[in-house]
């Protein structure tokens, strides 16, 4: 070996600047994420978080794979994130509504069939917004011996007491309140 091979060996590499390895590898990354984006809408968005990582990530870029290499796999990392991110928010959706429409299903004539369709579950979401502005739409009297029964879970009993009312003022009440409820779902 001769001494300049020598040197050449001893000497690091020098880094390409950030801006090169970006001017030269975007076409390539755009194509990279484009086949793997599942909304074309979102290709973008992938693009510029994957360049702002890689800016700010590139000072811990060894050199021991290609720089577009590198820059994909930060664009694989970050579509990978945004799609468990997506399905996490989906499953947290579809539970807090499901769970209204399970309550919506239990004795009050709805279907107890599961309902999966997004349009199904606005339908009900909308149905309970109903009947809720149906609630305050009570008597005072009514809502509060409601409220007592079914939110506090107090026993008919328990109730009477607490508004000093017969027994049978409270469960008139709470018939009359079901009755205006019960309407507003076959509505």
């Amino acid at each position: 070996m001769t001494s300049n091979t020598l040197e050449k060996l001893e000497q690091p590499e020098k880094k390409e600047s950030i801006d090169s390895v970006i001017k030269n590898s975007s076409v390539y990354l755009r194509r990279f994420i484009s086949k793997r984006a599942k909304n074309k809408c979102d290709i973008d968005d992938f693009m510029q978080a994957t360049l702002l990582e890689a800016i700010r990530s590139y000072h811990n870029f060894r050199g021991d794979s290609q720089a577009k290499t590198w820059l994909c796999g930060i664009a694989y990392n970050i579509i990978r994130n945004s799609i468990k991110r997506q399905e996490k928010d989906l499953s947290v959706f579809s539970e807090e509504y499901s769970e209204s429409i399970d309550y919506l299903s239990s004795d009050n004539g709805i279907s107890s069939q599961r309902v999966q369709d997004p349009a199904d579950i606005i339908e009900c979401n909308e149905l309970i917004d109903n009947v809720c502005d149906r609630y305050e739409a009570l008597p005072e009297k009514m809502q509060g011996v409601f409220n007592s029964l079914v939110v506090e879970g107090k026993s008919y009993q328990d109730t009477a007491d607490q508004f000093n009312v017969p027994l049978g003022t409270i469960r008139s009440r709470m018939a009359n309140a079901r009755k205006i409820l019960r309407q507003e779902l076959k509505a």
